[in-house]
């Protein structure tokens, strides 16, 4: 009796000390919590590139010394999208100088107009401006970044400056349009009602997502959320009732959304934007990252460029970092990792390309942890992560402060509240500073360390051992995640089958194992002699955006075959939570292709064996579907629409009527 007292004593320490150490940490960061009542979570970009080899490559090769953003693709003219474009990257990569030198350089060049915005065009000829009108997608990336430097260097003078600007994109360039609400206009000239007969006038890649949320703190107004909301709802209306291109220029006037009639009807160099900008909130934006799948043709070169009134291609952008698009849509809708190839710039590709390179593989580390192969991250951010967590734990509350401007007033009496606000915090207020010193630090050490106690408390893999319930339900353990996705590397079936076993390995630990669901379409075949392998791949492509949505950050959809589908699984309890599972994939498969029929189960189980390995689990799921038996659909498969692409990136821009950019080359 004795010993079994001990045993209960020694598996039982672990969970006590657990406990307490949790207690304490959440008193820590309640004291945190209750300082910032109305904080909220949000994108913060700042040194998740710290010392990137990305950054220096860009930086090397269109970043003059003097803090010019050089377009070499437009015979090295500047524009404030560059220059905003710049900032933010130089931000992400925590380099500070040459952030100032960028921002010195736009406020001494651009900023020549009477209110806060800049003008968008700087001839490197003439050394001057060469057209005063502004464009809101520059203005809007030069205060994201403004903002973003403010929150991680604490430095009130960016806010104000951020918020100058912030305040005069809500004061100019936000219009209401009849029947679509509040839009966001181009320029502060040639794209309202009174200059154009379809007008307003707006184009979508100046929607920038991820801006949004730091405008409002900058200058505070519903408009911003109004905007947003807007530019998703004209998205909607373009590419609903099935998927269509958007066109760079689109019109929304009368309560219409088409192609703007005085403008190129092209989707491409700005229209590919959009599903960048998404990208930083995918998880919310799956199903209209799905619809962005004739833009990236599996097949594809690079972008394709299309005329949208005759439906054909004009050209292919080929640049490497137009590709890096497609890999972020990719991972976003079907959880696809990146290949070796985005881990690096092109060699040939000029400032635009590269620069959207740059920002998708920003996207993928931010938004989504399953993108990227955790050693080749290693490589593009060696301090990136580490770096900002040791500055966020003894300055979190500065890094709010910095930013969070809570008053609904203009934006100068919100930055001087920013600035006071800054300098409470920085003059050691009794109340605030030493338990922010101390309390974030060590409730997150203390909280650490009761995870790893709780992690640690079992290695026995119960999951073969416990009966199994009789009630068909999928079980909720706790944590329901892995600290990282064991298949984000996934590449091939044989690398399918060591992801699983590391999975299932993974998962024991939590006194659960791994398991594959399995999926053959039954009309692949047909559908490729009616319609043609293009549109039998655009159907899977359906299919695993649609998996993709019903399943947890642990699991991965992954297509192995032309026609076949495997989701692999982790942290499964035993058989009726895997059935669970694959009944909620199985209405996942009838919602976006009802042909499928009524069965309960559309899908080969099969879970990991405590003596098995990833290929015998494989194999066991694949039988298991063959027995299924499944009846190919007898009605005929719907046509895929012919997908079409588009030409380069234009720009109007001027004052009463719009001129036209100068196209950047790939």
């Amino acid at each position: 009796m004795r010993v079994r007292k001990n045993v209960v004593r020694r598996r039982s320490a672990p969970v006590f000390a657990a406990f307490f150490i949790a207690a304490v940490a959440a008193t820590s960061f309640a004291a945190l919590a209750a300082d910032r009542p109305a904080a909220r979570q949000q994108l913060r970009i700042g040194e998740v590139l710290a010392d990137s080899p990305l950054w220096s490559e860009w930086s090397r090769r269109f970043l003059d010394p003097s803090g010019r953003v050089v377009d070499t693709g437009a015979k090295g003219a500047s524009h404030s999208e560059g220059q905003g474009y710049g900032m933010l990257l130089a931000v992400a990569a925590g380099d500070r100088p040459a952030f100032d030198r960028i921002w010195g350089w736009t406020r001494a060049n651009l900023g020549v107009r009477a209110d806060k915005l800049l003008a968008w065009r700087w001839d490197p000829v003439s050394g001057a401006v060469s057209d005063r009108n502004n464009a809101t997608d520059g203005d809007i990336l030069v205060a994201w970044a403004l903002a973003e430097a403010a929150d991680l260097w604490k430095s009130p003078d960016y806010a104000e400056a951020g918020a100058e600007i912030a305040a005069d994109i809500e004061r100019y360039l936000v219009v209401e349009a009849a029947g679509v609400g509040t839009v966001l206009l181009p320029a502060a000239f040639g794209f309202t009602r009174s200059d154009q007969p379809d007008g307003p006038v707006v184009n979508l890649s100046y929607w920038i997502f991820p801006a949004f949320a730091r405008l409002n703190q900058l200058a505070p107004d519903p408009d911003w959320e109004r905007v947003r909301r807007s530019g998703l709802t004209i998205l909607d209306a373009l590419q609903s009732p099935a998927p269509a291109r958007v066109s760079n220029w689109t019109a929304v006037g009368d309560g219409k959304v088409a192609p703007a009639r005085r403008f190129p009807a092209k989707a491409g160099y700005d229209a590919a934007r959009i599903p960048l900008y998404l990208a930083f909130s995918a998880h919310d934006n799956v199903e209209r990252l799905g619809r962005f799948a004739s833009m990236f043709p599996p097949s594809a070169r690079g972008l394709p460029i299309a005329n949208l009134r005759t439906g054909e291609t004009e050209e292919v952008a080929t640049g490497r970092g137009y590709r890096a698009l497609a890999a972020l849509r990719a991972c976003a809708v079907a959880g696809q990792p990146f290949s070796r190839e985005f881990y690096s710039l092109g060699q040939n590709d000029a400032y635009y390309p590269a620069t959207l390179h740059m920002l998708s593989v920003i996207a993928a580390l931010t938004a989504r942890d399953n993108c990227m192969d955790p050693v080749e991250a290693s490589h593009l951010q060696p301090n990136g992560p580490m770096r900002r967590l040791a500055g966020d734990l003894p300055r979190l509350h500065v890094a709010r402060s910095s930013v969070d401007l809570p008053q609904p007033a203009a934006a100068k009496p919100a930055v001087v509240t920013a600035n006071a606000q800054m300098s409470h915090v920085e003059n050691g207020d009794p109340t605030t500073g030493p338990m922010l010193a101390f309390g974030a630090p060590a409730g997150a050490l203390l909280a650490l360390v009761g995870f790893l106690a709780v992690s640690r408390r079992s290695r026995t893999p119960s999951f073969v051992q416990e009966p199994t319930p009789p009630v068909l339900r999928e079980r909720s353990p706790a944590p329901r995640h892995l600290p990282e996705n064991p298949f984000c590397t996934t590449r091939g079936e044989h690398a399918l089958e060591e992801r699983l076993d590391i999975a299932a390995k993974a998962s024991w630990q939590w006194q659960r194992t791994a398991a594959v669901a399995c999926f053959r379409l039954p009309d692949y075949d047909d559908i490729v002699v009616a319609e043609g392998a293009a549109a039998a791949q655009h159907v899977m492509s359906d299919l695993i955006a649609a998996l993709s949505n019903r399943v947890r950050k642990s699991d991965a959809v992954t297509l192995i075959a032309p026609n076949e589908i495997v989701v692999c699984l982790s942290l499964i309890a035993d058989e009726p939570d895997l059935a669970s599972v694959g009944c909620r994939l199985t209405a996942a498969l009838r919602e976006a292709r009802p042909v499928l029929g009524p069965d309960d189960n559309l899908f080969g189980l099969a879970l990991y064996e405590a003596a098995g390995t990833g290929a015998e689990c494989l194999a066991q799921a694949r039988v298991a579907f063959d027995t299924l038996h499944l009846p190919r659909p007898k009605s005929k498969p719907v046509r895929a629409e012919k997908r079409s692409p588009t030409r380069r990136r234009t720009r109007a821009k001027t004052a009463g009527k719009p001129s036209t950019k100068a196209p950047a080359t790939s």
